[in-house]
């Protein structure tokens, strides 16, 4: 493994992260009351959704950016590129979800000072875990949705 090798992971781990808040950001603006919110709740949309989009398209040439003359560099870490990208993602799915359910629990309590609970407090914590759910399993449907894509890309070629 090299040191570019690792630099595209951290490359991609924060795409994947700010891919997240960025579509957590999309339910801000439902709560807001004023139009006045719109453009800098779109300005920082169309930012989170950019820069994620640029990270996780092309992790190899930002990290040949990063890392400059040093990417050629040899790591000895023990373990290959795939189990260390498992590692991570595995550790970041089981970040957000357990910072999601605390968050879930709370919103479901009824609290004293409001009716009820808000959609957005719920709909957040759900969505961060369903997230997380999703990247901690991904060595489990990831696959077979890649198969699934492959097999319709090639039907439609046909």
């Amino acid at each position: 493994m090299q040191l570019l090798d690792l630099y595209v992971l951290v490359v991609r781990l924060v795409g994947v992260r700010l891919a997240f808040y960025g579509i957590i950001y999309l339910t801000a603006f439902a709560g807001a009351a004023s139009v006045a919110f719109l453009l800098p709740w779109a300005l920082a949309l169309v930012v989170y959704g950019t820069t994620a989009f640029l990270l996780l398209r092309h992790p190899r040439a930002i990290a040949r950016w990063l890392v400059r003359e040093d990417g050629e560099k040899s790591l000895a870490l023990g373990l290959g590129a795939d189990d260390l990208q498992s590692v991570l993602f595995s550790a970041i799915g089981f970040y957000l979800i357990i910072l999601g359910v605390p968050s879930l629990v709370g919103a479901l309590v009824p609290q004293p000072y409001f009716g009820g609970p808000l959609w957005r407090e719920i709909v957040r914590p759900a969505v961060q875990i369903l997230v997380g759910v999703l990247v901690f399993t991904r060595r489990r449907w990831l696959p077979g949705v890649t198969q699934a894509v492959e097999a319709w890309r090639r039907t439609r070629e046909d």
